[in-house]
């Protein structure tokens, strides 16, 4: 929506819809990235500085902002200059109210450590960068993962932020250059390439070498002998691994909002009553219901409000109109995606892993009439409780897909974690002194209708931490 506007007004146009819109536009992202426990302390906090929002609690209203609200005529006082006495003491001084002071006990207990998103948007607000690049990074920093890597390809960005591809190059490299270093990272490897960097380490450093070309042997216990040919022995080999260990493979971590009491799923997928499939559910228990204060609509139309009064009054109602939309945007985007996920993952929701669909974000937000980034912020840090058990919301979306045969002989597209699942059963029943090559577990793959490269293979057994057939070979004749 914003890109699509932005696209159509040209030079300085563009940069004042951008600086008008800008603002507002983010927040509703925030709120739509949020999890529920951590919207619930943004609702808090709102309500502890908008007397013109109430909120129910156990089927009772009750005003923000401390007591029942403002009276006009405290309203107005509160407003007007506040007289000084003698002693300096300001006068007159407000009575005490226990429930202000509950609510004040509640905000303050809550975590205020800014999210990711915030720190660095913080940062960016002093790079020197172009309207557009500016644009590009901020969806960078929009679809950041809880690791702080950039999961979605850069041109899906450009696409999004409606700028070329160079400058939402130009943005991504300034969100690479942000505190922590090694966000920005498009995967594990150029998140701790970016670190090395930093450090200083030259490009034919072996840490800098093993980390951007052979990554995957840093996982091994011994030096291959494909390194020991291109020159690296045994001292350096243990040398550069202990670099690469002393780097932070998920820099945003620290900055995650969420607090280490378990998740809190914010959807739950549960079958349908009578049969005929799943349904999704929303779980938004914690965050209130909210409403404005009728008081302070009536006061908006009391001709004998004075102005200011007014003009307090319209921003706080504006203010709380605006989060009362955002909250029902999320919930509505939350209820689409979480539905998306029912009609799509039935196979999974009655068989497990083994059986998960490959859907990817832009598949989804095609069938949703969403962007592929907005899906991916909606379901970045959230989970869903499923049959299966509570699993990341990110956990149904892929990069791609495996082609398979369906049950009906139809071809369906599996899931990367579908193969991976199916890697770890055929090596668990594979014979140790005769473990299965790369190759063999492709055509083992094969045989039960999944067509896998041999490379893809190799990729998928990596990531899901199989060693190597000569690793476990190795495995096998010490046991």
């Amino acid at each position: 929506m914003a890109s699509e506007l932005i696209q159509s007004l040209s030079g300085r146009q563009e940069q004042r819809q951008v600086q008008g819109m800008a603002p507002r536009l983010l927040t509703a992202l925030k709120h739509l990235q949020m999890g529920r426990e951590e919207l619930g302390r943004e609702v808090a906090a709102e309500l502890m500085r908008n007397p013109a929002l109430e909120s129910e609690t156990e089927g009772e209203w009750r005003a923000g902002g401390g007591g029942d609200g403002l009276l006009r005529t405290e309203l107005e006082r509160g407003l007007a200059p506040r007289e000084v006495s003698d002693d300096g003491a300001d006068e007159p001084e407000a009575p005490e109210d226990p429930e202000d002071d509950w609510r004040q006990r509640q905000l303050d207990s809550l975590a205020a450590r800014p999210s990711l998103y915030e720190h660095l948007a913080a940062q960016l607000d002093g790079v020197r960068l172009t309207p557009g690049a500016r644009l590009a990074a901020m969806q960078v920093i929009g679809n950041l993962d809880a690791n702080g890597w950039l999961p979605v390809p850069l041109a899906e960005v450009a696409r999004e932020a409606g700028v070329g591809l160079a400058e939402a190059e130009e943005g991504l490299r300034a969100v690479q250059g942000l505190d922590p270093c090694g966000v920005g990272g498009r995967g594990l490897g150029e998140c701790l390439l970016l670190q090395l960097r930093d450090r200083g380490l030259a490009e034919d450093s072996w840490p800098v070498r093993l980390v951007r070309d052979h990554l995957a042997e840093l996982g091994a216990r011994e030096l291959s002998p494909a390194l020991r040919r291109m020159g690296l022995d045994a001292k350096g080999w243990a040398e550069a691994k202990a670099v690469v260990r002393s780097l932070d493979p998920r820099p945003g971590a620290q900055y995650s909002t969420e607090r280490t009491v378990g998740v809190q799923p914010d959807v739950e997928i549960v079958a349908r009553e009578g049969g005929g499939g799943y349904e999704a559910r929303l779980l938004d228990d914690g965050v209130p219901r909210l409403r404005i204060s009728r008081r302070y609509e009536e006061l908006l139309q009391d001709p004998a409000t004075g102005a200011e009064a007014l003009a307090f009054l319209r921003e706080k109602i504006r203010s709380g109109r605006f989060l009362m939309g955002s909250i029902e945007q999320r919930r509505a985007t939350l209820q689409k995606i979480g539905q998306l996920i029912a009609e799509t993952q039935g196979p999974f929701l009655d068989e497990g892993v083994a059986a998960l669909r490959a859907v990817t974000l832009e598949q989804a937000g095609k069938a949703l009439g969403l962007h592929a980034t907005t899906v991916g912020r909606a379901t970045a840090g959230k989970y869903v409780r499923t049959p299966q058990g509570v699993k990341p919301m990110r956990f149904f979306f892929s990069a791609g897909g495996t082609r398979a045969a369906g049950d009906g002989g139809e071809t369906v597209a599996l899931a990367p974690a579908a193969v991976k699942d199916e890697l770890r059963r055929l090596v668990g029943g594979e014979d140790p002194a005769r473990p299965l090559s790369d190759d063999a577990l492709a055509k083992a793959l094969a045989r039960r209708g999944l067509r896998v490269a041999r490379r893809t293979v190799a990729k998928y057994r990596e990531q899901a931490r199989i060693p190597s057939s000569h690793e476990r070979r190795r495995q096998g004749g010490r046991g």
